[in-house]
């Protein structure tokens, strides 16, 4: 992808397609998020260094936010039916459905 958003909801997902990783989605209400922070310079040569700009951002939109703990915290059966983990394929692999998650999002590197 060529914008970066995309590229972070490309991977969150551990998908190639973007209306495959839209469909992720995020549920009606309040739910935990995360925000990510991207310090690079913008086209327009952003001033300070990636850590100043960074603090910045992050500065901007802490007011926004009530930090929670949100790592950690999933539904299995709801992340098995989006990544279709069979039991089958948890059953071949010593791991756990976090596990597997992180190998296909890693494979998405690979598979380039």
């Amino acid at each position: 992808a060529r914008d970066r958003a995309v590229e972070v909801l490309l991977y969150a997902a551990g998908r190639r397609q973007i209306d495959d990783a839209l469909a992720m989605g995020v549920s009606a209400g309040e739910t935990p998020v995360v925000v990510l922070v991207d310090g690079r310079a913008s086209p327009d040569g952003g001033r300070g260094t990636r850590s100043d700009r960074e603090d910045a951002a992050a500065d901007g939109v802490a007011t926004l936010l009530d930090p929670t703990e949100t790592v950690g915290e999933y539904d299995p059966e709801t992340v098995r039916a989006f990544f279709a983990i069979s039991d089958r394929e948890l059953a071949a692999t010593d791991g756990t459905v976090v596990d597997v998650v992180h190998e296909r999002v890693a494979l998405l590197d690979v598979e380039k």
